[in-house]
């Protein structure tokens, strides 16, 4: 493999970094408050559903990801994972290898969540003949602890230095994105009253152009399948 320890490292420490960032992002927007889901809901139930399903589900899949095999034999292919560090660079090192079989351990139910329903459709699974393995947010946390605890671990006696694993966010995060959202329904709102005004007082143009919006905003109607 034409690749050094160091550069492997990075590669699964940018892995770790950005499977926290997502779900960062899930956390923040439905996992601190019951307000902050209730109102994405209000905004459109439908959109918050897919979002919360489609972030919690990415997230098993980078747990999915980062536990996975370093290689595979049968298609000689290698992959960027946690348990790739001592398969190929530190391989006398025991504590490395208990904080692997730890992370792993912590996120089997995610490699199940993939096997029978995120990147494969299980027949048993889709029949109800099986079930899935429980997934938590908790069970989430303690596995994405348990990478980062092979990352610091990597750095501090492999590197000398102490790897800080919760990536400092971004200042236009989500919670800026939650707070247009806000500020948009309640102008929104306004909207609506002066509408059910203008519509009393007999002045349509004036209502109408309230929902003067950018044609960018439009979504066309998805086409009949009908031959």
């Amino acid at each position: 493999m034409n690749i050094d320890a160091e550069q492997y490292f990075e590669l699964v420490k940018q892995d770790v970094f950005s499977a926290r960032i997502e779900w960062r992002l899930y956390r923040s927007l439905f996992g601190t408050n019951p307000e902050t889901v209730e109102f994405l809901n209000k905004i459109s139930g439908r959109t918050a559903n897919t979002l919360e399903r489609v972030l919690f589900e990415r997230t098993l899949l980078n747990l999915r990801k980062l536990t996975d095999r370093p290689e595979n034999t049968r298609w000689n292919e290698k992959s960027v994972t946690l348990r790739g560090l001592s398969h190929f660079f530190f391989v006398e090192d025991a504590q490395l290898k208990r904080l692997q079989t730890q992370a792993i351990e912590k996120a089997s139910f995610a490699k199940n969540w993939s096997d029978k329903k995120i990147a494969h459709s299980d027949l048993d699974h889709r029949t109800n003949a099986v079930k899935l393995s429980s997934a938590s947010r908790e069970r989430v946390d303690n596995a994405l602890e348990a990478a980062a605890e092979v990352i610091k671990h990597v750095a501090k006696e492999h590197y000398g230095y102490t790897q800080i694993t919760h990536p400092i966010p971004d200042a236009n995060d989500e919670r800026w994105f939650l707070l247009h959202l806000f500020e948009g329904a309640r102008a929104f709102d306004e909207k609506e009253r002066l509408s059910r005004e203008y519509s009393a007082s007999g002045r349509y143009v004036e209502r109408d152009s309230l929902y003067d919006f950018p044609s960018w905003l439009d979504r066309p109607e998805p086409p009949f399948d009908i031959d």
